[in-house]
């Protein structure tokens, strides 16, 4: 039975085509202003576990059911606080819309209309924080005193007054950046900084005697805390202990779960398959893997898919961990940029024309600009690396590979192994194992051989990959030895190239019997400078195919005296500039061997690195031999014989010509040239 794409089974909302980043994500100063429809919001918007603890134990607390008073948002940046403020205070606000949205909480039915204050850390109201506050409730006349003539703290009756007894949410929102203001301006001996964390802690110390007052205030120590002077980084560490003791910590998303991909489903999509069509898209997945298992290592146990393809269908579950080593990046709004980042990738799926059955990072174009603008946002240092070796429309290394192979799987695997490769922690978990790489890539039509081919192209031919000690491959933000040898290599002569490739050659088909041919070989020699053997025949290797002979050389074979003394291999031009190729960043990697050595050492990270790339040029140049020489000709009385379908096999890892030629039937079988 086919197996059905994501096209087929998936119903992309809006927002997918969308650029505009508003209808992705609500804000804050939307809400204060009115412009956010409930019921919009709601459909789009999955309710998490700590959105419906907030909400529940939120409600008791307007219900005047609960002596907790007080919430606090914990997650960092883009972790879902502010569609948490937003939500729970839609609901306090709205009966109607509680009753639609949530019935199950009882207590949502025992008040009413709650009236609800925004303070966002951005504003700077004349009244103060607190004199804000009192106006949006009503009670201005109470914090008068306490900024028209100068700012004062206001004390816990002031705050008492100001609350009352009615159902009242207060939702504090990026604190630090207001804080940050008024910590600059001087108030007498002290800031307007200080006299504010006064006023917030009284602020709280007052709700244990306005029973249906709640205050959320969300996460302290953001990026304004974190790139703050030392007093401000006090200030917001003593709110900070003032709010442990006193407000319960909800944490709105479970990033290490399948809430976010809940989230950025409700968000991304109108309508998703049954789970019975899911199940049969994570059953050929099972199959893949365990096909893929057979012939590698790969990490997870291939039934554990099942569970892990229901929780995040219809994305790859490989997406979690790799946008883990990230998560943690300086500015990266978890939620929020993943929303981003996986519309962008659904977007670029729902283009191709090629069968998706789970979106992944690699469905990423890495040559739309807003594409290259969300990984820039996740680390900058990358740009060099990906128009070098991902994405140029069609001139980076990877989009090469692609148009030579006629498929996409070098772009997947660049693209995967870039975005892990991200994290910019000090002592970052960089990059993918080949496992983790076929795990992450493969699908019931994409076999490992191609991955592992595709890989094996890139990290022969690219300038920022690098491969640690624990064998992950990973894009560095330096250019690697790669680079240098292609630097140098294009300068090389072709005279050093060909010199080059007859010592690799005569490596090659070196006599080591000495039964079928002399040591006196000519390898793509002119003709003055061929010298025949008087005992045994010369081995001349000639770049000609065999049924086109110049005319020169069979004139030469003609007049010598020792015909018989003749063995001639044929080599294709075109295989043999591919050996040229091979000879000339062969050479180039000689060099910057002798740089490496001398500067750190024969035992370095460098030489280490280089010597992988030195074993993938020589295995490559071992290949490139195998479709090289096809054709032997040899003397047979008054003509020179040809003979086709020479193939050379290097079994075991045993590199001899030689013995390739002397085991060739033809010339070792029933009526062979050796017989």
């Amino acid at each position: 039975m086919p197996i059905t794409t994501v096209k087929q089974l998936c119903t992309p909302s809006a927002v997918v085509k969308s650029d505009s980043l508003v209808e992705q994500v609500a804000q804050i100063e939307d809400f204060a202003s009115g412009k956010v429809d409930g019921r919009a919001f709601f459909q789009r918007n999955h309710f998490t576990q700590g959105l419906e603890l907030l909400v529940r134990r939120g409600f008791e607390r307007l219900a005047g059911k609960s002596e907790d008073g007080a919430f606090y948002l914990t997650q960092a940046m883009g972790g879902g606080k502010t569609h948490s403020l937003i939500a729970f205070g839609l609901l306090a606000a709205d009966p109607t819309l509680r009753r639609e949205v949530v019935p199950k909480f009882a207590s949502g039915a025992e008040f009413g209309t709650a009236k609800v204050v925004i303070f966002n850390g951005h504003q700077n109201p004349e009244t103060l924080l607190w004199g804000y506050i009192a106006d949006q409730l009503g009670r201005g006349d109470v914090m008068a005193p306490f900024w028209r003539n100068g700012a004062k703290t206001p004390g816990i009756d002031e705050w008492i007054d100001v609350l009352g007894n009615e159902p009242i949410l207060i939702l504090l929102d990026e604190l630090p950046s207001y804080l940050q203001m008024a910590q600059g301006e001087s108030v007498g001996a002290t800031t307007l900084g200080d006299l504010t964390i006064g006023a917030l802690e009284r602020l709280f110390n007052a709700l244990p005697r306005c029973p249906r007052a709640c205050v959320v205030v969300t996460n302290l120590k953001d990026d304004v805390y974190l790139d703050g002077s030392g007093q401000l980084r006090t200030l917001i560490e003593n709110l900070s202990k003032h709010y442990d003791r006193n407000a319960q910590a909800i944490t709105p998303v479970q990033q290490n779960t399948g809430e976010v991909f809940a989230i950025v489903r409700k968000r991304l999509f109108d309508d998703l398959p049954p789970p019975d069509r899911i199940d049969e898209v994570a059953q050929a997945y099972v199959g893949a893997l365990q096909k893929a298992k057979r012939v590698d290592t790969i990490p997870s146990t291939p039934e554990t898919f099942i569970e892990r393809i229901r929780e995040t269908y219809p994305f790859h579950p490989s997406i979690r961990d790799i946008v883990a080593r990230f998560a943690e990046n300086r500015g990266y709004q978890k939620t929020r940029a993943l929303i981003r980042l996986l519309r962008l990738a659904v977007r670029g799926a729902l283009k191709t024309d090629n069968n998706t059955f789970l979106v992944g990072l690699q469905h990423l174009d890495f040559n739309d600009q807003g594409t290259l603008e969300e990984i820039r946002k996740i680390n900058p240092a990358y740009t060099n690396a990906i128009s070098r070796d991902i994405a140029d429309r069609g001139n980076a290394l990877a989009e090469k590979i692609d148009a030579a192979d006629g498929n996409v799987t070098a772009s997947a695997v660049a693209k995967v192994l870039l975005m892990s490769s991200l994290s910019a922690a000090a002592a970052p978990l960089r990059g993918l194992t080949d496992g983790e790489l076929i795990e992450t890539l493969v699908d019931p039509l994409l076999e490992v051989s191609e991955i592992k081919a595709a890989l094996g192209r890139l990290q022969g031919q690219a300038w920022y990959l690098f491969q640690g000690v624990d064998l992950r491959v990973f894009f560095g933000q330096t250019a690697n030895v790669t680079a240098e040898i292609t630097d140098i290599a294009a300068n090389i002569a072709e005279e050093q190239v060909d010199q080059t490739l007859r010592e690799k050659l005569r490596e090659v088909f070196k006599p080591r019997t000495g039964n079928l041919y002399s040591e006196r070989m000519a390898i793509l020699p002119g003709l003055d400078e061929i010298e025949l053997d008087d005992d045994r025949p010369t081995l001349i290797v000639l770049e000609r195919p065999a049924d086109k002979l110049p005319q020169d050389f069979v004139e030469w074979w003609n007049k010598q005296d020792l015909q018989n003394r003749v063995l001639v291999l044929t080599a294709d031009p075109n295989a043999v500039a591919t050996l040229r190729t091979s000879a000339r960043r062969m050479r180039a990697i000689d060099k910057v061997e002798e740089r490496i050595k001398a500067q750190h050492g024969a035992e370095s990270q460098q030489m280490t690195e280089l010597q992988g790339v030195k074993g993938r040029e020589a295995a490559g140049f071992t290949s490139a031999l195998r479709e090289t020489f096809k054709t032997i000709v040899f003397p047979t009385r008054q003509a020179l014989r040809k003979i086709d379908d020479f193939r050379m096999e290097f079994d075991r890892n045993d590199y001899s010509g030689e013995q390739q030629i002397i085991d060739w039937p033809p010339l070792s079988g029933p009526g062979g040239m050796l017989v």
